[in-house]
């Protein structure tokens, strides 16, 4: 497997037949982004935009073939596969190519994510709650309403609309950061056991932001609470909240994965546990809330660095 993908990275036209295998054939298409991202990682910006020619044209085959008779859900579905998947993970890895450092490439892709928020709503405009109706009742096959009726989303008032719709958006926003995250985090991952084995979980242990870094975020997180906010603040608190997460995840991984005795398997499993508690009522909250605040003391105290054993 490890000669294989080796042989694949030496070409680029072997690099973009991978990626659009892996796009066409079902359950292996999660890989194609992740085998992207080190595609980008090894061989640079250039042999990437090749592969992504690759994945693009097998998101198009499977457009074609499922979503044939509706033209504008396939345009959709190969649009939405350019910007929000490949194209992110591609601007993703190329950060972490350039600033080796997985904290701050992580932070660099958050706000290249909310500067792209920003300059939409700033120059064009997000779609408010009318519009946000209207396609509501349109995919629900109901009765024509004009997009601008006084009814709100299901039978809500116009504000609570708003509102639903914005935090429908924040949601969105920190899944797309936190899926990219992940991806690019495999594609690290992938790397170096292929090059450098171990070199991961040493970057991994090491990831946490800095207190300026963190107040940096400060504006985002609580601008999401201030009524009159532009839509673009609210949705950047969630990248921020997502960030917060995933640096809080390598904070626990780095103080566990220290201690002696807590090999891969006493992680994952730790990880696995705390997955599938989050699935339950009440539970997930309160451990995405104590990961927050456990990168926020982090940025100020360096846990790690505090805890770390006696050699």
């Amino acid at each position: 497997m490890r000669n294989w993908m080796l042989h694949i990275l030496q070409r680029p036209w072997q690099s973009a037949l991978a990626v659009f295998a892996l796009t066409i054939f079902p359950l292996l298409n999660v890989m194609a982004s992740p085998l992207l991202g080190l595609i980008t990682l090894r061989n640079g910006l250039q042999v990437g935009l090749i592969a992504l020619v690759g994945g693009m044209a097998g998101t198009a085959l499977i457009a074609y073939m499922e979503l044939g008779d509706e033209l504008s859900q396939a345009y959709a579905l190969i649009l939405f596969q350019l910007i929000a998947d490949f194209g992110v993970l591609i601007v993703a890895a190329c950060i972490l190519r350039k600033v080796v450092s997985l904290s701050l490439a992580l932070y660099l892709t958050a706000l290249f994510l909310c500067a792209t928020v920003m300059i939409l709503q700033l120059t064009y405009g997000l779609p408010d709650a009318s519009v946000w109706h209207g396609i509501y009742l349109e995919q629900q096959s109901l009765l024509a309403t004009p997009a601008t009726t006084d009814e709100g989303i299901m039978g809500f008032s116009k504000e609570q609309s708003a509102l639903l719709f914005e935090v429908v958006a924040r949601s969105w926003m920190a899944v797309l950061f936190l899926v990219t995250a992940l991806k690019l985090l495999l594609a690290r991952w992938w790397q170096s056991r292929l090059y450098y084995p171990g070199g991961f979980q040493q970057a991994f242990h090491e990831v946490r932001i800095s207190s300026l870094t963190l107040l940096s975020l400060m504006p985002f997180l609580i601008g999401g609470f201030i009524p009159q906010a532009p839509l673009w603040v609210p949705v950047c608190g969630g990248v921020a909240l997502a960030l917060l997460v995933i640096i809080g995840c390598g904070v626990v991984h780095g103080l566990i994965g220290q201690r002696k005795g807590w090999g891969p398997t006493g992680l994952l499993t730790l990880f696995y546990g705390l997955f599938f508690l989050s699935l339950t009522n009440g539970f997930g909250d309160v451990w995405i809330f104590a990961v927050i605040m456990l990168t926020i003391v982090d940025s100020f105290l360096n846990l790690r660095l505090r805890f770390k054993p006696a050699e």
